[in-house]
């Protein structure tokens, strides 16, 4: 799989996991972020890894509310 489709792929599951965010294995995500960033230039691997890390913390923020309740 090309660093494109990881990238893509990643971002549908995030968009996806924020539909049902008590169901999402963030462990998984995190995997998912991994392998998507290793594909990429060095130039290009902090920028995603941020913008990934920051969709999965108000992710985990949605989910502790929505399992608050």
């Amino acid at each position: 799989m090309t660093a494109t489709q990881l990238e893509l792929e990643l971002w549908d599951q995030l968009q996806q996991a924020q539909q049902m965010p008590e169901a999402v294995d963030v462990a998984q995500l995190l995997d998912e972020v991994e392998a998507a960033a290793a594909q990429l230039p060095e130039t290009q691997k902090l920028q995603f890894a941020g913008d990934a890390l920051l969709q999965i913390a108000e992710l985990c923020a949605v989910r502790a509310e929505v399992l608050m309740i």
